[in-house]
């Protein structure tokens, strides 16, 4: 039952169907999801960058207005006609001049009024019982705000926003108010009075907000317990934001982050200004408005792009699975003997010329059929089976031990000696099929391999082999070493006139890695040149050997691992191998580079 789900299984209509459908389909749902998914995300990141540059600029807004509010009550701390208004004994000064006095300090509060919309109003009053008002006059008692100055002992107090009664007939005005205590400036311990003032709170958001704000953005300044001091919604003023929010906006080091206000998502960007904090909440369903036109669009692309996908699957079921099945269907009549089966031929490109040739085909073996009787089949067998000797690889063991043994006893103890470096590069070439061998046989083989050339050159070659304590076990695959020393005698010592010397060093690294190097002070080579061999397909004709040493070790353990040409006096080729003890871990080795790809 299962067999007719299987792919192959399936008729080359039903495969053309499906595969160009996710040809199609499978990219245009990629694609629109992968830009949606993108268009998102810049569209968020747009919205953040700008109420950050936004918050910036009402930030600076604000910090200019507390900063004014500030430096007016500093000014009146050490201004000398603040300080005489408020130092000075009514008995002792005319009327005319307190009103002259009071008339010049209104004077600098005028221009204040004049000059800042959300300026309401001021009061300075000193310890001598005089009081100078400005703006509108305050009929609700201020004291609790007051006490709470006095307890900071001539520090600025800011309050939080509350309402004051001014005018007839009374109208209910909320202001946020700076209160000080004014300490006289030749002895800081003594009060010489106090100062209040009120600014409109509505109009203070409005001056800061200055539509820098965009409409569909909540703006609103808070204390540092979560007390809304100023917001656009009136209601809200005055108003408590949840304590985890509060928390998040003044306990957190940043100053964008997402928050999730009666389970709406929203993006939030803070800035500290003394003890207030400005906050700017972007709603998340404002950034998805701004992408349904994006939506729309992508609706319309992908609607005409499936449109056209139809067409091309028609437009090909028509040229293309058509005339094969045409084809198929005259084929089964060929094959139950009807050689008057044709297709017919509607195209001069390859179907075409497949349906053509199908038909000649048809006409040429009905022909031959009709002029001859009975092909002659000649199935000659070759009879002759090739001589081969096939040399058993213990009786070539033994029997280089017997012919060792030979020479020995005829005292040709170097013949002897030979034959038996000859009968380990064969024990090791063979090693019973195996393809592992431990890094000990290996360098075992090299050796015997350069004591064989040492003899066969007279004494021109001269070699060292070494290896770091505690490796002799580790697994490598075997004849890599030799053929890199065949190649430094081969090419390396050609028209060399120094003594021809080789040096071969293993040693591990960071416990991982197996280093060996093979260094001759022959003529040396292009490292580059090398390289680019072990790297490049379009080299195939020169350096075979390096090559596919290079290829088997990559193939085995993957492209961190190989051959590498370094600088050095002569030829130094460097061999990179894992570092494996056994063939437990070996299994681990491959079977981890099998599924990593």
């Amino acid at each position: 039952m299962l067999e007719n789900f299987k792919l192959h299984n399936w008729s080359l209509r039903w495969k053309s169907i499906i595969i160009l459908s996710i040809l199609t389909m499978l990219p245009i749902a990629s694609i629109s999801t992968m830009f949606f998914y993108q268009s998102n995300k810049i569209l968020q990141q747009q919205v953040i960058d700008t109420s950050y540059r936004n918050l910036n600029v009402v930030t600076s807004n604000f910090n200019g207005v507390i900063q004014d509010i500030e430096d007016i009550s500093e000014y009146i701390i050490f201004s000398d006609e603040f300080y005489r208004f408020m130092t000075l004994t009514p008995d002792t000064v005319s009327q005319g001049e307190i009103n002259q006095l009071n008339e010049s300090l209104r004077g600098f509060f005028t221009f204040h009024l004049s000059n800042k919309p959300y300026f309401n109003s001021v009061t300075v009053k000193g310890n001598n019982g005089l009081i100078i008002n400005k703006g509108e006059t305050v009929k609700n008692s201020e004291e609790t705000w007051m006490e709470q100055a006095e307890d900071l002992n001539g520090s600025i107090l800011w309050t939080n926003p509350y309402q004051i009664e001014s005018g007839w007939p009374p109208e209910k005005t909320r202001v946020v108010s700076l209160f000080r205590i004014i300490n006289s400036t030749r002895d800081p311990s003594e009060s010489i009075g106090e100062v209040r003032i009120r600014l409109n709170e509505k109009e203070l958001y409005n001056f800061i907000r200055n539509e820098a704000i965009d409409e569909k953005h909540e703006f609103f300044i808070m204390r540092e317990n979560g007390l809304i001091l100023s917001h656009k919604k009136k209601e809200k003023t005055g108003s408590f934001v949840e304590k985890s929010f509060a928390d998040k906006i003044t306990q957190s080091n940043q100053s964008i982050f997402q928050y999730s206000i009666n389970r709406e998502k929203s993006h939030i960007v803070s800035e500290k200004v003394e003890d207030f904090y400005l906050v700017s909440v972007v709603k998340e369903k404002f950034v998805l408005e701004e992408l349904s036109e994006i939506r729309n669009i992508m609706k319309s692309i992908v609607i005409a792009t499936v449109a056209l996908a139809l067409i091309a699957i028609i437009g090909f079921f028509i040229t293309i699975l058509r005339p094969i099945m045409e084809l198929i269907r005259e084929t089964k009549r060929v094959e139950k003997g009807d050689f008057q089966a044709r297709v017919k031929v509607r195209s001069n490109d390859e179907i075409g010329n497949l349906g053509s040739r199908f038909n000649n085909m048809v006409s040429q073996v009905q022909f031959l059929i009709d002029t001859k009787y009975k092909l002659e089949i000649r199935n000659k067998e070759s009879e002759m089976k090739a001589l081969q000797s096939q040399i058993n690889p213990h009786f070539l063991y033994n029997t280089l031990d017997m012919i060792r043994w030979s020479a020995r006893l005829e005292n040709a103890a170097e013949t002897g000696k030979s034959i038996e470096d000859l009968s380990r590069i064969f024990r090791i070439s063979l090693s019973d099929g195996k393809l592992w061998i431990t890094l000990n046989e290996e360098l075992k083989n090299v050796h015997s391999y350069l004591e064989l050339q040492k003899r066969r050159l007279g004494g021109k070659l001269s070699f060292l082999v070494i290896k770091e304590a505690g490796l002799e076990h580790t697994l490598m695959m075997k004849i890599i070493l030799q053929p890199l020393v065949e190649n430094s005698i081969k090419h390396g010592f050609s028209n060399h006139s120094k003594e021809n010397f080789i040096y071969i060093r293993a040693y591990a690294v960071n416990q991982e890695e197996l280093i060996i190097d093979v260094i001759d002070n022959g003529k040396g080579v292009d490292c580059n040149r090398i390289n680019s061999i072990f790297s490049s397909d379009h080299c195939k004709h020169e350096g075979f050997a390096l090559r596919n040493i290079n290829e088997r070790i990559t193939n085995a353990f993957g492209p961190c691992f190989g051959l590498e040409a370094k600088e050095h006096t002569g030829t130094l080729i460097r061999i990179y191998l894992p570092l494996v003890y056994g063939e437990k871990q070996l299994n681990l080795f491959l079977e981890r580079k099998g599924q990593n790809g």
